[in-house]
């Protein structure tokens, strides 16, 4: 399955975030979006539990912007 950017977008925008929704895409960085720590942990379950998956502790590190999401959900 070929996860794309906007899906996660679209997760991370229904996951009830404090970031900035114009500023989410698939380049930006989530922190810099106004995502903090509680609402990555929030993204990661979410996108754990939608694409029955796990994420890896040093994955979960590198994670710093949509697309990193979907590269980890792509490989």
């Amino acid at each position: 399955m070929k996860v794309i950017t906007q899906n996660i977008v679209e997760l991370i925008l229904q996951a009830g975030t404090q970031a900035n929704e114009s500023l989410i895409n698939g380049d930006a960085d989530l922190r810099g979006a106004g995502c903090d720590s509680l609402d990555m942990m929030n993204i990661v379950l979410i996108v754990q539990e939608k694409y029955n998956i796990e994420i890896s502790d040093n994955e979960l590190d590198s994670i710093q912007t949509v697309n990193d999401i979907v590269d980890i959900l792509n490989k």
